[in-house]
């Protein structure tokens, strides 16, 4: 069972993300789904691109799963709906390409066709094709010969692939101009998932949009990981400075507003149960929350991305039986966490096979430090809630007993001595209102089904396995 816990299932199965695709958005209410207000982010920057007139490239900078995609599909609307011209280029789809030139001339087909730019279209195309000729002829690496009889016609063949290359220009420049004069507003190239691509083809992609966009009413808004595609950078070109050579291609960059998970949470899951929904809609709903709730501590520690955190709820949702008990969430929560960033721990937890605190140590540092432990949704309350566990592990101890006692006394007012060897040994160098919160808290366990916690653990392994890794598209 050990070996089987420190390898990831080879299942895989593949959901659609729970973000809208550009035909799926409401365009009477583009905003409508975003928790996190970054509609106030889009104002800003519709207000910045909105008043530009010479060439710019931005680029919004995230990592992966920080919801860049989702901000820029709705920006894009948005543009659109206050009269600006914008196209959207999925780089990722593309990246089987040899050129990224060829997909991104492409997306201007769909735009300037039904806004009877026939001509511009039938134009550029002429313009684009001797370029692409000239550049794959460069890159074949022809016999000499075959190529050019003599150093002349080298240079009459660099001079023809320049002036294929201003003829583009003149081509995008007279397209730029059009949609300007008509909605006075520049036109807009969203370019997403760049950081996903082949390091050559993303490179490239961004030294097309140097050398040939440099054009006056065109600007570029580029989705990136930054770090992401220095590594790219640093893969096509070597021991570089990869994070200089990318200064040369953007003229800003720009971050979305960064978000507690708290925020995020109840921003997201919060207030989702409705009196016009049925019963058995509101329970599903509340459990999401209610699992939301508790998996907050676990997202501040693992530092986990928007996205990631959509796949544990997902992963939630399709164990069997979900409950409300605390201990079954927090359990659950903890093992989905870990599969996702820490299989060695994930398998030292599920086979138990650490005495408690080298296990607390392994999973979360050195947390015993922090002091909030009166705060529920501070990561020590899962140290704690791993105390409990070693507490109840064995519910024919005399320690559990001896526990459970002093709960009971607690409870009924009676007297208790704080200064105990088991309080201390529970939490040490801890003032006497957290110990009190921890004692509290433990009660809810008592009773519970879960007595055999190791037994829970492989339970709720066996779930994951079976569901399998979860891959968002």
């Amino acid at each position: 069972m050990q070996e089987d816990c420190q390898t990831s299932s080879p299942r895989s199965l593949q959901l659609k993300s729970q973000d809208k695709s550009l035909a799926e958005i409401d365009l009477s209410n583009i905003w409508k789904d975003d928790a996190l207000n970054r509609d106030r982010d889009a104002s800003n920057l519709e207000a910045l691109i909105a008043g530009q007139e010479g060439p710019l490239t931005l680029c919004l900078d995230g990592a992966w799963g920080t919801g860049k995609t989702f901000f820029l599909r709705r920006f894009k609307s948005q543009w659109e709906a206050s009269g600006g011209k914008a196209l959207y280029f999925n780089a990722w789809e593309d990246d089987n390409l040899d050129d990224p030139l060829i997909a991104l001339i492409g997306q201007l087909w769909p735009l300037l066709k039904p806004s009877g730019m026939d001509g511009l279209v039938d134009n550029i195309k002429k313009c684009t094709i001797p370029l692409l000729k000239k550049i794959a002829l460069n890159r074949v690496g022809v016999d000499g010969k075959d190529v050019s009889s003599s150093a002349s016609n080298a240079f009459d063949e660099y001079a023809d692939l320049q002036a294929s290359r201003q003829q583009l220009k003149e081509c995008l420049t007279e397209i730029a101009d059009t949609i300007f004069n008509s909605s006075h507003r520049p036109l807009l190239f969203i370019v997403d998932e760049l950081d996903r691509c082949r390091p050559s083809f993303s490179v490239a992609l961004l030294e097309r949009i140097k050398h040939l966009f440099p054009i006056r009413h065109i600007v570029f808004l580029v989705g990136v990981d930054r770090e992401q595609v220095t590594a790219s950078v640093r893969a096509v070109y070597g021991d570089i400075d990869a994070e200089n050579y990318l200064h040369r291609f953007f003229d800003a960059t720009l971050k979305l507003r960064q978000f507690s998970s708290r925020q995020f949470i109840y921003a997201t899951y919060g207030n989702l149960s409705s009196q016009d929904r049925s019963p058995t809609v509101n329970h599903i709903l509340s459990a999401r929350f209610e699992f939301a709730r508790k998996f907050c501590p676990l997202i501040q520690h693992f530092n986990l991305s928007l996205r990631e955190v959509e796949v544990a709820m997902r992963t939630y949702m399709l164990m069997p039986s979900a409950s409300f008990e605390a201990g079954d969430v927090m359990m659950r929560g903890l093992l989905i966490a870990l599969r996702m960033r820490d299989k060695v721990a994930y398998s030292h937890l599920v086979n138990w096979d650490l005495p408690i605190g080298k296990l607390i140590d392994v999973i979360f540092g050195n947390l015993l430090e922090y002091d909030e432990l009166s705060n529920d949704t501070s990561p020590i309350s899962f140290v704690r809630y791993l105390y409990r566990l070693e507490i109840m592990y064995d519910d024919n101890s005399q320690q559990n007993r001896d526990l459970l006692a002093l709960i009971k006394r607690m409870e009924n007012g009676e007297d208790y001595d704080m200064n105990s060897p088991l309080i201390a040994e529970c939490f040490r160098n801890n003032r006497e209102p957290h110990i009190q919160d921890f004692l509290m808290q433990t009660k809810e366990f008592v009773g519970s089904r879960y007595y055999d916690f190791r037994g829970a653990f492989h339970a709720i392994d066996e779930h994951l396995q079976l569901i399998g890794d979860i891959r968002l598209s």
